[in-house]
């Protein structure tokens, strides 16, 4: 109709175009663009209500075939690009101010409006490869489905869309849902299945040394957007991932690799109740369940970690990261629960190398958060080498564990046997026999560490001399036997304070430390530690023996002192003790005076007397009579030159002497033994050095422990 306007009604019932394929420039192999067929059916022109509809699009087998190439550019994008052509001469439009248009002005055209019912792309295609990465990836989409109904030009109408697509022949996606593209808002149903990830392999090489030998991907949830009037583009998801039959192998490992190759590997890891939201940025994770999940923790020969070097440094020319200008992404995760678990650790710095084994880890930790103040509750079982129960439980600030964190820790029925080569290496000793059960805690409050350490050593029996150059210069054995209770049973506390900010602060160096001091103090005063057991006094005291010069007789303190001893020994029953059969040298003078006492008989108490007497003994000593010195006259002074004399000849032979120190070392034995507490063959007489004399003039034996 030209009246009274120009009308056109159209209808096309069909438009096909058939087996079209695009070349890029003059390429051979496959075109990059194809389809097989492309059918419009039903279309439907009218100018007197600018619409334009279309009942259906049906695309069919269309193929899509892209290269990126190492610079990164798009092989596809530059050569549809065409050099810029000259830009067209704009006329601006002006507000009309009359009826008619003026001239040089262009009038606003309404807009048209289009709709098309129903848009169907069937067994489509799409393959990227990628070269920027060695060795080249290759992502094939295939068969690809898509079938959108009800799109309409008219703002805030409501297109329904759904997806389906094969990637490599394994993984399965599909997505339905609604978009609006003015304003822009998305609602979509997504799910992904048995997406392989160790295809991806290329695009890790440059940062890790590890290869991702297997895993499969699956995600299933609810994804949606809408454009906020601020411009921002909030992006939620709600739903759940998982990842399957993960291992993760040293750096050129091929897939196939035997699981001792493994560093990490999974059953499954799966993240539950996931609330992900952009702008503003957070994470919400209701549960994360982690079966059967293996590690290899290694220390390698230069005490570096093997989980320590699987990131590779970043290229000197590499640009460093951008700093983020505003607060990391604040996560929290309700319940994080392990099924299973394993744990291999191994030590190559020391040889031979240490081995452990913790297994059947199960347990779960909670109310993890980035940004709550509530500590994280942990509560994990295991066992180390199947038979030795290991419990972790406690509590940590995850944004800030240095300001809260109480935990505990507890190890029980662990093989000694099994720390051999840092016993061998530290103690100088491999261990024959012994269990360990060890109890330790830790608190953190404002980065200040109260650590506990409650260590248990059952029947601990040292083997053969390693003869280590790294082993404490202690005697270990004596410290060992020192510290056993009469059941074989050493029990020690190991307390460690120290403050978190202190530069000197290094808590492995500081175990050590504390270990050292506790066996030092032990070993060079060991009679202290037996007086422990007995409680009251230092225990010193129990280190030695008074004797009065000369005689062999034990006092009272001394004998209820050898029993105090005794009592403790028995308490320790790998201790020996040995008695010195000593004398010094006050000894012999106190036999000499012992000996002329008894030549003397009974004397009266006057000078007269005692000339008289010594005089006598002189004579039949020296069979003459005494030749005084002309200095000499009165009668105490001669005295004193007789007994001078005497003294000197009555000197004990070196047989009195012997059979003194033995009698003492047989007393002291017998005080010992006497009881029944202690065995006999615990305690032996020695040759020992000469006797010390203590402050009061006594003769000291000094005893000696093995």
């Amino acid at each position: 109709r030209l009246q009274p306007e120009l009308q056109l009604d159209l209808r096309l019932p069909q438009v096909a175009v058939a087996d079209l394929a695009v070349q890029l420039g003059d390429a051979n192999g496959e075109p990059p663009l194809a389809f097989q067929h492309l059918e419009i059916a039903d279309t439907t022109v009218a100018t007197a209500t600018q619409s334009l509809r279309v009942a259906r699009v049906t695309l069919q087998a269309p193929s899509l075939r892209a290269t990126r190439r190492k610079d990164g550019s798009l092989d596809l994008i530059q050569a549809l690009q065409s050099p810029a052509a000259a830009a067209p001469e704009v006329i601006a439009a002006k507000p009309a101010t009359t009826s008619a248009p003026e001239p040089g002005t262009v009038a606003a055209i309404a807009p048209w409006h289009i709709a098309v019912d129903r848009i169907e792309i069937q067994d489509g295609s799409a393959q990227l490869t990628d070269q920027t990465v060695t060795p080249a990836v290759t992502l094939t989409l295939a068969p690809i489905t898509v079938v959108a109904s009800g799109y309409q030009s008219t703002p805030g109408s409501v297109l329904q869309l759904q997806t389906t697509a094969n990637l490599n022949q394994r993984a399965q996606f599909s997505s339905e849902g609604s978009l609006t593209l003015s304003p822009l808002q998305a609602d979509f149903e997504l799910n992904l299945q048995q997406l392989g990830l160790a295809q991806f392999q290329p695009y890790l090489t440059p940062y890790l040394n590890a290869t991702l030998l297997d895993g499969t991907a699956g995600a299933q949830g609810s994804l949606s957007l809408a454009k906020a009037d601020n411009e921002a583009l909030p992006l939620r998801f709600k739903g759940k991932l998982d990842i399957a039959q993960l291992r993760v192998a040293e750096a050129g490992a091929r897939r196939g690799a035997a699981a001792n190759a493994d560093l990490l590997r999974w059953q499954s890891l799966q993240l539950a109740g996931i609330d992900l939201q952009l702008a503003p940025e957070r994470l919400a994770i209701e549960r994360i369940t982690l079966r059967e999940p293996f590690a290899r923790v290694i220390v390698q020969q230069d005490q570096t970690l093997n989980l320590a070097q699987l990131a590779k440094p970043a290229p000197a020319s590499a640009p460093k990261p951008a700093t983020a200008a505003g607060p990391t992404m604040p996560v929290s995760i309700r319940d994080v629960r392990i099924e299973k678990g394993r744990l291999f650790f191994a030590d190559r710095s020391i040889e031979p190398s240490f081995a452990a084994m913790i297994e059947a880890l199960n347990g779960s930790v909670r109310d993890l958060s980035t940004t709550s103040t509530q500590p994280a509750g942990i509560d994990l079982k295991g066992q180390v080498n199947r038979f030795s129960p290991v419990t972790i439980k406690g509590k940590t600030q995850l944004s800030d564990p240095t300001a809260d964190t109480d935990v505990q820790l507890s190890f029980k029925n662990i093989e000694l046997t099994t720390f051999n080569p840092y016993s061998g290496k530290f103690a100088g000793y491999n261990i024959s026999k012994g269990k360990l059960s060890t109890d330790l805690s830790y608190l953190i409050e404002r980065r200040h560490l109260q650590a506990e350490h409650h260590v248990v050593l059952d029947q601990l029996e040292f083997g053969e001399a390693t003869h280590s150059k790294d082993a404490a210069p202690l005697p270990i054995k004596l410290a060992v036997s020192l510290l056993k209770d009469r059941n074989g049973v050493i029990d020690l506390e190991l307390p460690v304070r120290g403050s978190l900010d202190d530069p000197e602060f290094r808590y492995g160096p500081i175990i050590w430390k504390v270990v050292l001091n506790t066996l030092t103090k032990i070993v060079t005063a060991p009679f202290s530690a037996l007086g422990a057991l007995i409680g009251g006094g230092s225990g010193e005291e129990l280190a030695y023996v008074d004797f009065t010069a000369g005689s062999a007789t034990l006092s009272d303190t001394a004998t209820t002192k050898l029993q105090q001893l005794a009592q403790a020994l028995a308490d320790r029953p790998q201790l020996k003790l040995e008695i010195p059969a000593a004398t010094s040298a006050s000894d012999r003078q106190a036999l000499a005076q012992q000996a002329l006492d008894q030549k003397l008989g009974d004397v009266a108490d006057t000078s007269k007397a005692r000339l008289k007497a010594l005089t006598s003994v002189y004579r039949q000593t020296f069979e003459q009579r005494p030749s005084f010195p002309d200095t000499i006259e009165e009668d105490e002074p001669r005295s004193a030159w007789l007994q001078s004399q005497l003294l000197t000849r009555l000197q004990p032979n070196d047989g009195a002497v012997e059979r003194l120190a033995r009698m003492r070392a047989i007393q002291v034995q017998t005080a010992l033994l006497e009881s029944g507490a202690l065995q006999a063959d615990r305690v032996f007489v020695t040759l020992g050095p000469d006797a010390q004399t203590a402050a009061d003039g006594a003769v000291r034996i000094e005893l000696k422990l093995q």
